[in-house]
C-alpha cells in the first residue's frame, strides 16, 4: 500500500510494497496530472485579464510637424477575455470587461540625425463616451545622435472602463521639427493593458 505526500497527496512506494515500477510511475503521473488540472481549472477565478498587442511594420512620419496613431499586427497574449479580435487597421484597443484598467505603451524609433528636431513624443490616449483624453506622454526635445541608431519612449496610465466599445486606449506618436523634412520611422511598438479591479 503506497504512502502519500503531505501537501499534494502524491503516491509513492514504501519498502513493504510489491515491486511494480511501471504501476508506481503511472500512479504518480496520473496524480500529478490530476493535481495540475485542478490548479488550471481554478486559474480563471484569480488571474487578472491582461492583453498585449504589438506592431513591427515601419510607420514613417514625413512632414515637418505631424502626429500619427500607432497600429498593431499581433496579439502577443490575451488572457481572461481582456480584448476582442485585433484589427490591423485601427489603433484602438477596447477592454471588454468593466473595471479600472492600467495601460503601458512603448515605441522604438529610428534616429534621423539630419533635421532639426524640436520634439518627438509618445502619447497614451483614451476615448470614453465620445470624449478623448491624454493619460500620459513622454517627449524629448533633444536631437538623437545618429550613433544611437534607435531610441525608445514609454508611457503608462490608467482609466476606469465600462467594458463596452465606448472606452478605448490608443498610442500616438508626434514629431515637431524646427526645419527639414527627413523621415522619422516608428519601428516596434506595443500596448499592454490589464485590469486592476474586479468591476
Amino acid at each position: 500500500m503506497p504512502a502519500f505526500t503531505v501537501n499534494r497527496g502524491y503516491p509513492y512506494s514504501i519498502g513493504t510494497d510489491p515491486a511494480d515500477v511501471p504501476q508506481a510511475l503511472q500512479d504518480l503521473a496520473e496524480a500529478v496530472e490530476a493535481d495540475l488540472q485542478s490548479i488550471e481549472n481554478a486559474l480563471p477565478s484569480f488571474v487578472r485579464p491582461i492583453a498585449r498587442v504589438r506592431g513591427s511594420t515601419p510607420l514613417p512620419i514625413m512632414n515637418p510637424s505631424v502626429v500619427r496613431d500607432l497600429t498593431y499586427e499581433e496579439v502577443d497574449f490575451n488572457v481572461g477575455g481582456a480584448i476582442g479580435p485585433l484589427s490591423t487597421i485601427t489603433p484602438y484597443i477596447v477592454p471588454l470587461l468593466p473595471g479600472f484598467w492600467f495601460a503601458m505603451g512603448t515605441m522604438t524609433y529610428q534616429t534621423a540625425g539630419s533635421s532639426t528636431l524640436n520634439e518627438i513624443s509618445l502619447q497614451l490616449l483614451s476615448t470614453q463616451a465620445g470624449s478623448s483624453g491624454n493619460l500620459a506622454m513622454q517627449s524629448t526635445h533633444v536631437q538623437p545622435p545618429v550613433s544611437d541608431n534607435v531610441r525608445n519612449h514609454h508611457v503608462a496610465g490608467g482609466l476606469l472602463c465600462t467594458g463596452t466599445n465606448s472606452t478605448v486606449f490608443r498610442l500616438r506618436a508626434g514629431i515637431n521639427r524646427a526645419s527639414g523634412t527627413v523621415t522619422y520611422t516608428i519601428l516596434d511598438r506595443s500596448l499592454t493593458i490589464f485590469r486592476m479591479t474586479q468591476s
